[in-house]
């Protein structure tokens, strides 16, 4: 199961990366983001290619090209 694939409100905890480009990955990196990391999808923008989430007090979006390339596991 992906990032991409989850419903407004839900909760998971982020498995692995998969393909993610090296500077992609630093910057998720850079503001705490992980393998462990719990996740909670607030929001879909932009007629469903934007995932705005949240993760351990950080809020940001995502691309859905991205979002595809973060496997999940759903708490």
């Amino acid at each position: 199961m992906t990032l991409a694939t989850m419903k407004k409100g839900e909760c998971a905890i982020i498995t692995e990366f998969t393909d993610l480009s090296e500077s992609f990955s630093r910057r998720l990196y850079d503001v705490g983001i992980s393998v462990g990391s719990e996740v909670r999808l607030l929001s879909i923008l932009n007629f469903g290619q934007l995932f705005y989430i949240s993760i351990d007090d950080v809020d940001l979006c995502i691309r859905k090209q991205e979002a595809q390339k973060i496997k999940i596991e759903k708490i």
